[in-house]
């Protein structure tokens, strides 16, 4: 055996022998805090929870009027309310609350028809979401007008910063999410070149 383990007492050649000899043998046994950490290696698995069902609001103007709510796959469902000006948020507290996810698609008509700043949709937006810190909100960027809508450029100035403020606030609320949508080519869109179709749809529904 003093080949197979480590002994107390040297091994020595039989010719040295004098007298009795003793050999003691020796393990290393597990410490308190390596039997616990093993018996907790032991438990079972817990089971994966259920997946629970996930409803989604889509607040929007002309934009995404006709979006096909069908295009979320469970366990999302999805409903959707006419939101034409930003400053009607309240209006929707109701439904907001009964909501897990609030899509917002909306801004144009404030900045085309209300002259509104990109401070103030931005400031009205924040403070709005910051009511419901437990809703994940999903703000879906306005689009820039084309040339005939805005021909001197007046409004984009206006959209684009407001996309930038809205871009900024998703870095400090954990509950809010920009959308960009500058990548959507027009394979994405109706063929007005603002509303998304089918395929646009789809995109936005998967994000």
């Amino acid at each position: 055996s003093q080949d197979l383990f480590d002994h107390a007492v040297p091994p020595q050649t039989q010719a040295d022998f004098e007298g009795p000899r003793i050999s003691l043998t020796f393990r290393q046994l597990a410490s308190a805090h390596s039997r616990k950490s093993s018996s907790h290696q032991l438990r079972p698995l817990p089971h994966h929870k259920v997946n629970q069902t996930k409803r989604v609001l889509i607040l929007s103007d002309s934009k995404n009027c006709n979006f096909d709510c069908s295009q979320f796959r469970s366990p999302v469902i999805a409903f959707r309310e006419n939101l034409f000006f930003l400053r009607d948020l309240k209006e929707h507290r109701e439904s907001i609350q009964q909501a897990d996810i609030v899509l917002i698609s909306a801004g144009i008509n404030d900045i085309q028809k209300n002259r509104a700043s990109a401070v103030l949709l931005h400031n009205h937006i924040r403070s709005f979401i910051e009511q419901f810190p437990r809703t994940m909100f999903l703000f879906d960027a306005v689009s820039p007008l084309s040339i005939h809508a805005d021909r001197f450029n007046t409004h984009n100035d206006i959209i684009q910063y407001l996309n930038e403020l809205m871009f900024k606030c998703s870095l400090h609320h954990d509950n809010f999410r920009l959308f960009d949508n500058s990548s959507f080519s027009l394979a994405h869109l109706a063929r007005d070149g603002l509303h998304l179709n089918y395929i646009g749809q789809s995109v936005l529904s998967d994000c």
